[in-house]
C-alpha cells in the first residue's frame, strides 16, 4: 500500500474523490483534437456538470474558457478569476442586473430568444459606451423528441433570427456569434453533424461575414477503459464531423473561433465516490448491501448502469474472491434508491468499503439536501491530497434558516 493509499484508507466515509491528473489530460486530449482541425478554438468548460473548485481551477489552469447558465455561475467564475471576456453565459433566464454586468465585462452572451433580444438592446441604449459581444442560440429539432419534445425548449427558430438580428441593430448591437446546444442519450458524431449543419443554416442567414464565433455546444461522450457500458465517438471524430459540416456550409466558418462545451466528457470518470458498506441482508433470495450513500449521490439522473465499482475490506485491503450478484441501496427511505442492481461484486460484509466510479458529472450539483447534508470533497493529484470541502454539519446545513419565531 503506497502512502497515498493509506491516506485515503484513512479518510473518513463517505466521500468524493477527484482526480485532477486524470481530468488534465482529458482536456489536453479534447483540445488537441479539436486545434488539430481548427485555427481557432476556445474549450468553454460547462460549470452546470460539475463545479467543485478543484475541477474548476484544473481546467481553467489548461485554458478553459467558463461556460455558466445563471448569476451564481457567473458569479463563481469571477471568484475563480476568470477574466471575463472568457466566460460564455448561456441559460434561458438572465436577470438585467446579470445582463448589464456581462455586456460591460465584454463576456460573450449568446440569446435564447427575442424578448431577451429587446432587453438587451435597452441595455445598450442605457449605457451607449458598451461594446457588448453577442450571439444568438438556434433552436434545433429534438432527434430523440416527439409531441412536445419534437424540438428543443431553447433558442431561437431559424425563421426568428432576422427579427433577432433587426432588434439588436436598431441598437447598435452587432451579432457576432451563433451557438447551439442538445445533449442526447447517443451522444453521436451524427448528432453534432446535425448541430454543425444547422449552425450553417442559421449563418447565410445572419451573415457570414459579421460572425466571429461558431459555438457547437457540448453533449460530447467520452469512453474510457471500464466504462459503464456505452461506446462513444473519440475526441477527433467529434472534431472531424464537425468540421467537415461547417466547411460544407461554407468554407469561411471553420476560420471563425469554434467553441466547445465538453462537460460530462471532461468530469465524468474522473471523480469517484467512496463509501461504507453499512449492512447486508438477504430479502426475497436477493443480496441486499445498504452503503452510506444514495442514487442523489451517485447517479441523480436515474440513468440504469451499473457503474464500475471497487471493494476493499475495512483495513483497505482490496477484496477479491467468489462474486456475490447483490443490489447496492442507499440510506434515503425512498423505495426507488437503488444505485445497483444485480452487480457482480465480492463478498461484502458490514464496514467494507467500496469506491464508485464515473460519479462526476450531474451529482453534486443535483444533490439535494435530503435527509444527509453533501459528504467531504477531496482531490489528489499525482502523490498530493487535499481537502476540497469538509463534510457538512449541522450548522451548514441549515445556515441562513430561522429556528425561534419572531415577535409579531
Amino acid at each position: 500500500m503506497t502512502t497515498l493509499d493509506a491516506r485515503l484508507a484513512g479518510l473518513a466515509l463517505p466521500y468524493y474523490l477527484v482526480d485532477r491528473a486524470a481530468l488534465r489530460a482529458r482536456i489536453r486530449d479534447m483540445r488537441g483534437a479539436f486545434e488539430r482541425r481548427f485555427r481557432k478554438l476556445a474549450v468553454a468548460y460547462s460549470y452546470k456538470t460539475n463545479y467543485f473548485p478543484s475541477v474548476l481551477r484544473t481546467v481553467h489552469a489548461e485554458g478553459a474558457w467558463a461556460e455558466v447558465v445563471s448569476e451564481l455561475e457567473y458569479a463563481l467564475a469571477l471568484r475563480l478569476r476568470v477574466p471575463t471576456n472568457r466566460i460564455v453565459f448561456n441559460g434561458p433566464i438572465k436577470s438585467d442586473a446579470a445582463l448589464e454586468r456581462a455586456l460591460a465585462g465584454g463576456s460573450l452572451v449568446h440569446i435564447d430568444g427575442l424578448e431577451e433580444a429587446e432587453r438587451i438592446a435597452a441595455i445598450v441604449r442605457r449605457h451607449p459606451a458598451a461594446d457588448p459581444r453577442v450571439g444568438l442560440r438556434v433552436n434545433l429539432p429534438h432527434p430523440e423528441g416527439e409531441g412536445h419534445r419534437a424540438f428543443s425548449r431553447f433558442g431561437l427558430p431559424l425563421e426568428a433570427l432576422d427579427r433577432a438580428v433587426a432588434i439588436l441593430a436598431d441598437a447598435g448591437v452587432e451579432v457576432t456569434g451563433l451557438h447551439a446546444h442538445l445533449a442526447t442519450k447517443q451522444r453521436s458524431a451524427a448528432h453534432f453533424e446535425g448541430v454543425a449543419t444547422a449552425l450553417g443554416e442559421a449563418a447565410k442567414l445572419v451573415g457570414i461575414d459579421r460572425l466571429s464565433s461558431i459555438d457547437v455546444g457540448g453533449g460530447f461522450g467520452f469512453s474510457p477503459a471500464g466504462g459503464a457500458g456505452r461506446a462513444y465517438p473519440s475526441f477527433d471524430e467529434y472534431a472531424d464531423v464537425i468540421h467537415g459540416a461547417l466547411a460544407r456550409s461554407s468554407p469561411a466558418l471553420v476560420e471563425k473561433r469554434l467553441l466547445v462545451e465538453p462537460g460530462m466528457a471532461m468530469v465524468n470518470d474522473v471523480v469517484r465516490f467512496v463509501t461504507r458498506v453499512e449492512a447486508v441482508k438477504q430479502i426475497g433470495g436477493r443480496t441486499i448491501a445498504v452503503v452510506d450513500g444514495s442514487i442523489q449521490t451517485v447517479k441523480p439522473t436515474r440513468h440504469g448502469l451499473n457503474l464500475p465499482t471497487r471493494v476493499y475490506d475495512a483495513e483497505g485491503r482490496p477484496k477479491s474472491g467468489p462474486s456475490t450478484t447483490c443490489d447496492l441501496v442507499g440510506y434515503t427511505c425512498m423505495d426507488d434508491d437503488y444505485i445497483a442492481i444485480d452487480q457482480a461484486l465480492p463478498h461484502l460484509e458490514r464496514g467494507d468499503r467500496v469506491e464508485i466510479d464515473h460519479v462526476g458529472a450531474y451529482t453534486a450539483v443535483f444533490k439535494p439536501t435530503f435527509i444527509r447534508a453533501m459528504p467531504a470533497v477531496h482531490s489528489i493529484d499525482g502523490n498530493r491530497l487535499e481537502l476540497d470541502l469538509p463534510e457538512q454539519r449541522f450548522e451548514d446545513f441549515f445556515a441562513g434558516f430561522r429556528f425561534e419565531e419572531e415577535a409579531p
